[in-house]
């Protein structure tokens, strides 16, 4: 009797771990997690009601606490997840979220002098440091392309054409094989000449492929070819079958 209640236990745990699975494998699992387990709790507890825009970090008990400097690059994010949001629900006020954020970070994180995105603000929005640096502002393209793709706002159009502009003109090594240098100083010059994948990788995941399935337009998949040369080329290690991370220039 009692090896029958074993076999009996582990018939149903294994019923429920199969049925888990089933649940994980289905798109409606996913949607309910994004935007009813993370998304409404976020836009609940991590608002910065004070200065605008998102606290950088939350305890477990989703009050701030860290780090108070912003991240445009990461508060790019947050715009990516609100557009991602009305695609799948088409409720108001993910959009009008959306639109408060984009508005912060062109008021705050542009560089209206010489183009780009800081790397960090002071939580009342102030910059803190003036620099480029190539992951946040992939990152601040990745929110703004998907902005724009829900939208076809105008004004994200034109930052979006300017964001992409300022690093292909400025951070993309037309000398010595190709690829994106890892940070520029505030005029564009560049501060960091180092290689590395991470950089190279973001505006691929991040843009190019969205833009160029949605518009056809053939700059952004000769881009996008561009960094797959450059990776296969210089960044793929044969012996180890890995695409490597850090190169010097």
């Amino acid at each position: 009797m009692f090896r029958f209640r074993i076999f009996l236990c582990i018939v149903m745990i294994n019923a429920q771990l199969l049925s888990a699975q089933e649940n994980h494998l289905q798109g409606e699992f996913w949607r309910r997690q994004a935007l009813q387990e993370m998304l409404e709790p976020w836009t609940r507890y991590a608002r910065d009601e004070t200065y605008g825009a998102f606290h950088t970090t939350l305890g477990h008990d989703w009050t701030p606490e860290g780090d108070t400097m912003k991240y445009p690059g990461m508060i790019a994010r947050h715009l990516f997840s609100y557009a991602a949001a009305y695609l799948l629900e088409g409720r108001d006020d993910h959009l009008d979220r959306a639109r408060e954020i984009f508005t912060y970070l062109i008021y705050n994180g542009w560089d209206h002098q010489y183009g780009g995105w800081y790397t960090s603000l002071h939580r009342s929005g102030a910059v803190a440091d003036d620099g480029k640096d190539l992951f946040m502002n992939t990152y601040a393209i990745t929110g703004l392309a998907m902005y724009w793709l829900v939208t076809r706002d105008t004004a994200a159009e034109v930052y979006l054409r300017k964001s992409i502009e300022f690093i292909e003109s400025k951070a993309w090594d037309r000398e010595c094989g190709g690829g994106y240098f890892s940070s520029l100083f505030r005029d564009g010059r560049v501060n960091d000449s180092a290689k590395r994948f991470s950089p190279q990788l973001a505006p691929l995941s991040g843009y190019l492929l969205y833009l160029y399935s949605v518009t056809r337009d053939p700059d952004y998949l000769s881009m996008a070819e561009g960094i797959l040369d450059t990776v296969m080329e210089h960044m793929y290690d044969a012996g180890s079958g890995w695409i490597l991370e850090g190169f010097d220039r």
